[in-house]
């Protein structure tokens, strides 16, 4: 049964993975967002080259009243960035996992066990130390993807994690969850299938969660003759795309059931 759980377990991260590769949005299936990245990044490399003709004749008067100015990169590298929690919080009391990001809640039974940060490091492949706000952070910066939390159903393979894939300043104004998701889906069903799953199917469609409507990708397989099917609703937060992963083995227990245990929370 543990060596099972560990092959269940391995197959989500494929899955999860997968769905949430840095490098998704690099080369879509028609090639249109590395495209017209570039060519919108194209005349902003242009643009700087004509500001220094001008800058240096008033810059050095004023560049030595400014100069604390050099202190902020420094001290916004090591602190924890503005806005919603990347981590959110877990009480283990309530067995309450609350995310600021989607202004959600997950209410969990006794069924389910919240990977603490050794675990989490693990999967992202960091150290311990790193799983805070300003290691998150650092990692999406470097990585471009972070996996956030990931919970287990004990003894039966299913689990829920959410994972954050961070959006250049260029996509953030092009992708849409619809686009995140049909770039996604165009290239899941290769990359499952070279991870080793069998009988690999995906379809897009929508799921709720807090009562709004999202994109989704459902997709279906096989590892070790055991079935396997996981759902993943994506949502778009300012620069990210946050992606809801429920994996389930359980045939008697649909997608939507799990992502219907997330409610509103106001914070």
């Amino acid at each position: 049964m543990k060596r099972l759980l560990s092959i269940l377990l391995a197959a989500a991260m494929i899955l999860t993975l997968a769905a949430c590769s840095p490098a998704t949005l690099k080369g879509s299936g028609t090639g249109t967002t590395s495209s017209q990245a570039s060519q919108t990044a194209a005349p902003s490399t242009q643009e700087p080259t004509d500001a220094p003709t001008e800058a240096p004749t008033e810059a050095p008067t004023e560049a030595p009243t400014e100069a604390p100015t050099t202190e902020a990169p420094t001290s916004e590298a090591t602190e924890a960035p503005s806005g919603p929690s990347l981590l959110g919080r877990y009480d283990e009391e309530a067995r309450v996992y609350y995310s600021e990001m989607l202004s959600a809640q997950l209410s969990l039974d006794n069924s389910w066990t919240v990977f603490g940060s050794e675990e989490l490091a693990e999967l992202n492949g960091v150290v311990a130390e790193l799983i805070s706000e300003t290691g998150i952070a650092e990692q999406l910066q470097s990585d471009g993807a972070a996996m956030v939390v990931f919970c287990a159903a004990d003894a039966l393979g299913d689990s829920i994690n959410i994972t954050y894939e961070k959006l250049s300043a260029v996509n953030t104004l092009m992708i849409t969850e619809e686009t995140y998701v049909s770039i996604v889906s165009g290239k899941l069903e290769e990359q499952l299938i070279d991870q080793g799953l069998e009988d690999v199917q995906v379809q897009t469609g929508n799921y709720q969660l807090c009562g709004k409507t999202h994109p989704a990708i459902q997709t279906s397989g096989s590892i070790n003759g055991i079935p396997i099917r996981q759902g993943l609703a994506c949502v778009k937060v300012g620069s990210y795309i946050v992606v809801v992963t429920i994996t389930l083995l359980r045939e008697d227990l649909e997608l939507q059931d799990v992502l219907d245990q997330f409610t509103p929370w106001e914070g």
